[in-house]
């Protein structure tokens, strides 16, 4: 029976997780993430589990002294943070392998097992338990590194739904991919927007790096030098430092929300649009930028505009190119599908009672709501068909 070392998680459901996983492993719990990389030296551990959310300490900060320690024994990561900017940290930092939570535990018994099968070492390819074989048919958006991905159908993988909506909106991003032009993709909440711009780089075949910035999130104060960067000197312990427009050069440029950028900022990102270069704050030195611009917005941007918050003309030069993505409600054959291709992490199945309750629900977060509800729906209910009064709505 192989040995496990799980660095306690301050969630509950992780602990019980584990606590399930005891048939098949031995686990050895750990109070104190800092004593990990002595126990592992001083153990017959075959391999580590912790989460990103440690207690008492950070996660990404430990990797490399545990991943040191473990020597040959993968070490894996456990997270509910889908960004793509922690898996591929953490693979770089050593990491075995990055699973996104939620997971029963045979589900992840079985994916480590695998693992163990074909030799997967922290030496090998980069992070090559980050999807097992169930997760790579889930429907949920997912970390977006793995080998599948380079797949012609990565766009079918990502955004499932055989719609006629949603089979239009998959034959825009494969079409406007190949192109340089200025996306503006538009949805409600929840349909799936960051996974469309990231299927547009990934297909576009860009060189340089895909970089998202939800704008609604930039603080006025700081907005500008995070964009555009600064000039050492030019306010109080400002320092030399690359704005994420300039970092973006050869690649993409993914602005989310971008109908709530601060009026302010807007006519110098219309000068980066219109002439390719970005000027750091404090500096009167243009330097050159092509970057791919992708932006979404959940608002009318031609109400943000009568209303006198975003400007015309940066509206006409982003959209260039549309992608419409429908809401759940507009798309509810799609329903099944997705249910189907979610539950099978839980070892779980809608009986019709339970998806006749979906069907009529309206879905305001569309297919990110659908998944959460999947989600509680499954971990309520005790046996394998989940029932009506199961789902929590």
């Amino acid at each position: 029976m192989k040995k496990v070392l799980f660095v306690t998680s301050r969630r509950e459901d992780v602990r019980e997780l584990f606590y399930r996983t005891r048939s098949s492993w031995t686990v050895e719990g750990l109070s104190d993430p800092n004593d990990a990389p002595a126990i592992l030296k001083n153990s017959e551990i075959d391999f580590v589990f912790f989460d990103i959310a440690l207690t008492g300490a950070s996660a990404l900060d430990l990797l490399p002294l545990v991943v040191a320690a473990a020597g040959a024994r993968p070490v894996f990561i456990l997270s509910r943070e889908g960004a793509f900017c922690f898996h591929k940290e953490t693979c770089s930092l050593g990491a075995a392998g990055y699973f996104l939570m939620p997971y029963s535990a045979p589900v992840l018994i079985d994916s480590v097992e695998r693992i163990f099968s074909a030799q997967c070492r922290p030496d090998s390819s980069p992070c090559a338990a980050a999807l097992s074989p169930d997760r790579e048919s889930a429907a949920e958006p997912r970390p977006l590194g793995y080998a599948a991905a380079e797949a012609a159908d990565c766009v079918e993988l990502e955004l499932l739904g055989s719609s006629r909506p949603m089979a239009e909106a998959r034959s825009l991003i494969r079409r406007y991919a190949r192109l340089r032009e200025p996306v503006l993709i538009t949805g409600e909440t929840g349909t799936g927007k960051d996974v469309a711009s990231r299927l547009i780089h990934r297909l576009s075949a860009l060189p340089g790096p895909f970089v998202p910035i939800n704008v609604s999130c930039l603080p006025v104060t700081l907005a500008e030098s995070a964009l555009f960067g600064t000039e050492r000197g030019c306010y109080t312990d400002a320092r030399d430092c690359v704005g994420l427009v300039a970092y973006a050069n050869n690649g993409t440029l993914f602005l989310d929300e971008i109908g709530d950028l601060d009026p302010s900022l807007q006519p110098k990102l219309l000068r980066v649009i219109e002439d390719g270069t970005v000027t750091r704050l404090g500096s009167t030195k243009a330097t050159a930028s092509e970057f791919r611009l992708v932006c979404a917005t959940n608002r009318s941007l031609d109400s943000r505009v009568e209303e006198g918050f975003f400007r015309r003309d940066l509206l006409y030069r982003i959209d260039v190119l549309r992608i419409a993505l429908p809401s759940l409600r507009d798309r509810p054959e799609d329903i099944p599908s997705l249910a189907a291709s979610f539950l099978p992490r839980y070892g779980k199945k809608l009986s019709e009672g339970a998806l006749d309750k979906l069907f009529h629900h309206t879905w305001p977060g569309n297919v990110r709501e659908l998944y959460h509800c999947l989600s509680r729906a499954a971990l309520a209910s005790e046996a394998v068909f989940i029932q009506p009064d199961s789902i929590p709505f």
